[in-house]
């Protein structure tokens, strides 16, 4: 055999092994998204029955925002939509997300502001749900001391601003990871939502505000 055939199998046998090893992760891919969409599925029926049962329907209220990310992420890893998109009133939506990052008793308090009025998400709630979770968890494990979020009527439809106060930066410390990761994630959704994210830091405050073309 010479050395130009022999490289020639190792080649072959390299890629052989590569197809085997890329089969089974897409196999073990599959599985999961076969077991979080049942577990997505199970789940969100019995918030449902929570929401209707409850005497507080405060834990139902603060895991809906949370459900509606977990479908939106389980669509972008199996590329196909999820049982379950309904319309969602933003203010519903906007609170829960808040409620899920700070609930009752939380060391960091999520206050509330609305006056956007009476806006339903026809499509795309879990993309907006992507934008609040993000911006709020940042907001909260990143940022310092009560996060104030403040919806408001646009000419062109919402505002949603998500506002803290910003850790003075210590020397020589990098940025937290994974903070710049929810950012993106965010800005992507709220353009898939038809909107856009936009991220203000100034006199040691950071506002995240997602400004959203809504139909009333």
């Amino acid at each position: 055999m010479t050395a130009a055939l022999a490289g020639a199998w190792v080649v072959a046998l390299a890629f052989a092994a590569a197809a085997l090893s890329m089969r089974a992760r897409v196999a073990r891919v599959a599985d999961a998204e076969h077991e979080l969409r049942g577990a997505l599925t199970a789940f969100g029926l019995g918030l449902e029955r929570l929401a209707r049962t409850a005497a507080d329907g405060g834990l139902a209220l603060s895991l809906e925002a949370e459900l509606e990310r977990a479908r939106t992420a389980l669509t972008d890893l199996s590329r196909r939509s999820v049982d379950g998109q309904r319309p969602v009133p933003l203010e519903r939506l906007v609170r829960s997300a808040a409620r899920a990052w700070a609930p009752p008793g939380a060391a960091r308090a999520v206050r509330v502001d609305w006056a956007a009025g009476d806006v339903t998400l026809s499509s795309a709630p879990g993309r907006v749900a992507q934008v609040l979770g993000n911006v709020m968890s940042n907001a909260v494990e990143h940022g310092d001391g009560p996060v104030a979020v403040r919806a408001v009527e646009e000419a062109r439809g919402v505002r949603v601003e998500v506002t803290n106060a910003t850790h003075p930066a210590p020397p020589r410390v990098r940025r937290v990871t994974g903070r710049g990761r929810g950012l993106r994630i965010a800005g992507r959704a709220a353009r898939a939502a038809g909107g856009r994210l936009v991220v203000n830091t100034e006199s040691g405050r950071t506002t995240a505000a997602l400004e959203l073309p809504v139909e009333r």
